[in-house]
């Protein structure tokens, strides 16, 4: 079953788009009546299994009641993100298949991904950036469960996350073992809004770009374990490749990489997840098989382990260990 069952069709997912952003959910949630709610979008929510309605009044379902109250913010990151991929699933899909540049320059959900509007701390650098860090923290509160099992960490590491977001990676990992500690890696925007949203003990943001040459540099000597999630699929080759060999360089013996991405978008992902899988398929020229990482960690005199999990696609776990 979804973990977001209101979201499985596009009508549903609309609606509780337009519904989040009206305020009216909010409402709804606190004991209102949805009195003002449109007929149209009553008869939707109602439809999508988000609400009910009885003599008038509009209420929320109990299970939606309950998720919008625990996770109120990655329902309506979810929501929002999947009317943009499916405007540009349906506009654009000749691109996407024949002319990726052309696709990812007239498309919605890249516009929606300004890495350049994350470069400083102003308030509009911070708006431009909360829409898309918000859904990869929707993301990630659903993987993590499933990926930190698979991720090696022992007592006393000290963690460096590429591209780690808002943290909760490396929070979660932090919880794991005696004396784990994290520095996440990230644009100055993504950094500034992670230090509002978490303070575990042991976790520490550093602003910068690991695209850069010699951006890792500085940690030389401070981790044994280097972390990407995904993170490297954004990339074309040779950056991922470049991203990949400065990480390698900094660790000390025993040091691992460990990197968690997506499969190759392949026939199980295109079938039979409703509108959901929308929201990958707009990525899915870029996912690679993980053997792509494999054989550079192997290039590069690591012994390399892999382990997988399957959620809305299936995840790779690859760890490359310095002998």
């Amino acid at each position: 079953m979804s973990e977001f069952p209101w979201l499985d069709s596009l009508q549903g997912a609309a609606a509780v788009d337009v519904a989040a952003r009206s305020g009216l959910l909010t409402a709804l949630a606190d004991g209102g009546h949805g009195a003002e709610c449109p007929a149209l979008l009553a008869t939707l929510l109602v439809g999508a299994g988000v609400a009910v309605q009885a003599d008038g009044r509009l209420a929320l379902t109990p299970d939606f009641a309950r998720v919008w109250q625990g996770d109120a913010a990655s329902v309506m990151a979810r929501a929002a993100f999947l009317r943009r991929a499916a405007a540009d699933v349906a506009t654009g899909l000749d691109d996407l298949v024949a002319d990726l540049p052309g696709f990812m320059q007239r498309s919605a959900t890249f516009r929606l991904f300004r890495y350049d509007m994350a470069e400083g701390t102003t308030p509009q650098h911070l708006a431009a950036t909360r829409p898309w860090v918000d859904y990869v923290e929707a993301l990630s509160r659903s993987e993590i469960p499933h990926l930190v099992p698979l991720i090696d960490i022992r007592k006393n590491d000290r963690i460096l996350e590429i591209g780690g977001n808002t943290g909760l990676l490396a929070e979660a990992l932090i919880a794991t073992g005696d004396g784990v500690t994290a520095q996440v890696l990230d644009l100055p925007a993504v950094c500034a809004l992670g230090q509002q949203r978490r303070c575990a003990p042991g976790l520490r943001f550093v602003a910068g770009d690991a695209r850069k040459p010699g951006a890792l540099d500085s940690f030389r000597g401070q981790v044994d374990v280097v972390l990407f999630k995904s993170v490297l699929h954004d990339w074309p080759e040779d950056d991922a490749s470049r991203m990949l060999a400065q990480a390698i360089d900094i660790l000390p013996q025993g040091g691992r990489i460990v990197i968690c991405e997506r499969g190759v978008f392949g026939v199980d992902d295109a079938s039979g997840k409703g509108v959901t899988t929308l929201a990958n398929l707009v990525f899915a020229p870029f996912y690679r098989d993980a053997g792509f990482y494999v054989a550079i960690m192997q290039d590069k005199g690591l012994s390399v382990s892999r382990e997988q999990v399957a959620l809305d696609m299936v995840f790779h776990v690859t760890t490359g260990q310095r002998p």
